[in-house]
């Protein structure tokens, strides 16, 4: 496993993840109205974010200089998100399991790269 091989399986994963964000935005959009449309999104968004955060972190481990500045808001993140899944809850009046799974939709691209390199034998 090399460092192309990550930077491709990143790479893969954004775009699942970006895929599965506008599937499901359209999808709850035709069925479940506006509102919950948008809170899938703003959880997706989120989960972007967070995913981006989480590539800055694994990028300075072993750094010298002590890595990213970013990586104070590791531990805060949880409060920051759970903050703005209120907000969103609150201001748009949405379902909370809409933004909840919108926060997982990196998860799911996740999960969805590992059966892509499963099915193709390129794990091993």
């Amino acid at each position: 496993m090399t460092s192309d091989w990550y930077a491709r399986s990143l790479k893969k994963m954004e775009h699942f993840a970006f895929f599965i964000a506008i599937v499901g935005t359209a999808l709850l959009l035709v069925n479940a109205g506006w509102r919950t449309a948008v809170g899938f999104l703003c959880g997706a968004v989120m989960s972007h974010f967070n995913f981006g955060l989480w590539k800055r972190v694994v990028a300075s481990v072993g750094e010298p200089g002590g890595g990213d500045s970013n990586t104070a808001l590791v531990g805060l993140r949880y409060l920051l998100i759970g903050g703005a899944v209120f907000a969103i809850i609150k201001v748009l009046d949405v379902s909370a399991l809409a933004v909840l799974v919108g926060l997982l939709v990196t998860v799911v691209a996740a999960i969805a790269e590992i059966l892509r390199q499963w099915i193709r034998g390129e794990l091993s």
